[in-house]
């Protein structure tokens, strides 16, 4: 991704922030024509969905309609210009929002959440010199000693200022942090950073991630070696996604039927904490085809995922988390990660195990990097949506993956995975049942594995994030266009 300079803030103590895409003049002129058209219309300050619904009701004759993914980039880089206000959740936009409480520049939200940080030409957030980091390598042994008295003068690490490391090569322990879109990505991503005291990498594009960037997730674009941990949605390739070779591979699964709606409000929307204003399923048609797509792209997510654990192509170590054991369980879910991380068959009497605890104690709330829709944490609080007929499409379509995480019905142990048990098949592939739940399993075979490889082990796994042969297409452009229909036409 190549900066382009252009239009730089104007702002008396602006950050530097520049677009990192090219925004002709005239579409910068259109897009703030109808930011204020938009206000005018609201009688308050638009969300981009409203700002971009003028654009189309305005320019619809004159094909000069800016496709919507390049829409939701060019106001996210305009942003990082300071040339507009946005709420705290990022939702609503406006010209006029130096007296609106909550409503900030680029420039002033990042002087506020990032003092002792500045962006670099690519807009990524840097430590600056004076400013603390951390030795991974002290870190890893810290977290791994039975020693109680070096965990209390290191407490400052974990004061929750959610560091950068130092850059010291890792080439044995790096992780990504993978899932498909609206898994339940961020709720991890919060308590894997409290757990280390280190802020998570992304190869997500800033194109379109400045609002997780501004959201206290300062890695976003960074996959160096300032990052222990990385988010990745690989298989799917973002625009200008940077590569990323790991060793490990941490994932979190969830319910597709809570899964589907989640991205269609996200997709729609390009906001963490809003759903869309009507029912998808009111558009039958275009749902049908929504969770087709979607569900067809998900199976093939995870069947690429799967395959490359130690168990099937031995690409790299797997340690899955489904959404709804961490939800009720995150003691568990949080103490399998220490020790897949740390290569330790236990954490009993370590600071890691201290560390659990501490991040235990906090509660959930601590984990929510910006404000929740109603339904993010209830379990198959969707399924109402689905017929009969949208059910089989997501079993055809994602039935591996059904199956190993216990999200099928077992029927020679009804009882087995009851909790997530939301699907049901009249007769089995008994190659198919024999995987019911055993990514559990597998997981502890992944610890198993990992606590008795050695270093030189571990540097062979090379597991490549942007990998094209892998590639699973679930957002382009044509898709878009398609995705935001119900939106436009209920709006």
């Amino acid at each position: 991704m190549g900066a382009y300079i252009s239009n730089a803030s104007t702002h008396p103590k602006s950050v530097n922030g520049h677009a990192m895409v090219y925004i002709p003049g005239p579409i910068r002129s259109k897009l703030m024509e109808c930011l204020d058209i938009a206000e005018e219309i609201k009688g308050k300050p638009p969300t981009g969905m409203d700002v971009y619904i003028v654009s189309c009701e305005r320019y619809s004759n004159r094909h000069e309609i800016i496709q919507y993914p390049w829409f939701v980039a060019f106001l996210q880089n305009m942003y990082r210009e300071d040339k507009f206000y946005a709420d705290p959740n990022f939702t609503c936009w406006t010209h006029r929002g130096a007296h609106l409480d909550g409503f900030e520049l680029f420039s002033d939200r990042f002087r506020k959440f990032y003092p002792g940080y500045i962006l670099d030409k690519n807009m990524r957030v840097r430590a600056l010199p004076e400013t603390k980091v951390v030795n991974l390598e002290f870190l890893y042994n810290l977290l791994r000693s039975k020693d109680e008295k070096l965990w209390d003068e290191n407490k400052w690490i974990f004061d929750g200022q959610m560091r950068f490391l130092d850059g010291n090569q890792n080439n044995w322990n790096k992780i990504a942090f993978a899932s498909f879109p609206r898994s339940g990505n961020s709720f991890l991503r919060k308590y894997l950073e409290m757990l280390t005291g280190v802020t998570t990498g992304s190869d997500n594009t800033l194109h379109v991630n400045v609002i997780l960037q501004l959201a206290g997730l300062k890695g976003e674009h960074v996959v160096d070696d300032t990052v222990w941990i990385a988010k990745t949605h690989s298989p799917y390739i973002m625009v200008d996604q940077p590569p990323m070779a790991v060793n490990k591979i941490i994932s979190i699964v969830r319910n597709p039927m809570d899964v589907i709606p989640s991205w269609l409000s996200l997709t729609m929307l390009f906001t963490h904490g809003e759903k869309v204003p009507f029912e998808p399923e009111s558009y039958a048609e275009w749902w049908t085809w929504w969770v087709e797509h979607n569900s067809k792209c998900a199976g093939q997510w995870y069947s690429t995922t799967m395959d490359a654990n130690i168990q099937n192509k031995n690409e790299a170590p797997v340690l899955w988390i489904r959404f709804e054991d961490l939800v009720v369980d995150p003691g568990m879910c949080l103490k399998q990660i220490m020790r897949f991380i740390l290569n330790l068959d236990s954490l009993e009497g370590t600071n890691a195990e201290r560390r659990v605890n501490e991040v235990l104690a906090k509660g959930k709330k601590a984990t929510q990097s910006y404000s929740l829709k109603d339904s993010t944490l209830k379990f198959n609080a969707n399924g109402k949506r689905y017929t009969d007929a949208h059910k089989e499409i997501i079993k055809k379509n994602m039935s591996r993956m059904l199956y190993y995480f216990g999200y099928m019905k077992n029927p020679e142990d009804p009882t087995r995975e009851e909790m997530t048990a939301f699907y049901e098949n009249p007769t089995h592939d008994a190659n198919l049942l024999k995987t019911h739940g055993t990514f559990r399993d597998d997981n502890e075979s992944a610890i198993k594995f990992c606590a008795e490889a050695s270093r030189e082990k571990m540097e062979k796994y090379q597991y490549q994030c942007l990998d094209w042969s892998k590639e699973v297409d679930l957002y382009n452009v044509h898709f878009a266009k398609k995705a935001v229909v119900p939106l436009v036409d209920y709006t």
